[in-house]
């Protein structure tokens, strides 16, 4: 196959990588839209039943159980289960496309200039939280204490994608657990006195 068809095709399947590369981007953020809606839902519900409906209490195993306590559980299960269809679902598609957009733009950077753009993405995507200042330290902090990884490059530390998915998505997890556990602890569980 002569060159200039190699390069032609070269250009096309750029053309085809970056366009599959904001098919998944669009999908992971169309599915932390559905989150954010979903968990601000269940928020609006925690408020009705506090003030509305104050004595839903749910017999079970022996106790009686505070509505509110249910819907602490639900945002807990609904932050995992869109972290994990996200993080470990469609993001690792949306990386694979950009790694595979990374070996066709160093094809093509060596032709013409200009095919950069997966790299300079990449380069640019990174979130900086090495100066000292309160919400850095905040994110940091985040990330520690959510298990997401802080990556240290040239004197640096970074918070990668997929530590920012980690912090976007454990947060509101384990915020639900402090919450139940609080809101249990001050009679969202009595027990059912027996005759």
């Amino acid at each position: 196959m002569d060159e200039d068809k190699v390069d032609s095709l070269a250009i096309e399947a750029w053309k085809k990588t970056v366009d599959v590369q904001q098919h998944f981007n669009e999908i992971c953020m169309k599915i932390r839209n559905v989150f954010a809606t979903l968990i601000a839902g269940l928020c609006a519900l925690i408020g009705i039943l506090e003030t509305r409906a104050k004595d839903i209490m749910i017999p079970a195993f022996g106790y009686e159980i505070h509505g509110v306590l249910f819907v602490f559980l639900g945002i807990f299960g609904i932050s995992m289960l869109f972290y994990f269809v996200d993080r470990h679902w469609y993001h690792r598609l949306l990386v694979g496309s950009v790694m595979s957009g990374l070996d066709v733009e160093q094809y093509l950077s060596q032709r013409a200039p200009g095919f950069s753009l997966t790299s300079k993405i990449g380069d640019n995507s990174a979130l900086d939280i090495t100066k000292c200042t309160v919400s850095n330290w905040i994110l940091f902090l985040l990330a520690k204490v959510l298990f997401a990884e802080v990556t240290e490059k040239e004197g640096k530390y970074l918070l990668r994608s997929d530590a920012k998915l980690a912090i976007f998505y454990k947060s509101v997890a384990y915020l639900s657990v402090i919450a139940f556990l609080f809101f249990a602890w001050a009679g969202g569980i009595v027990a059912v006195p027996t005759d």
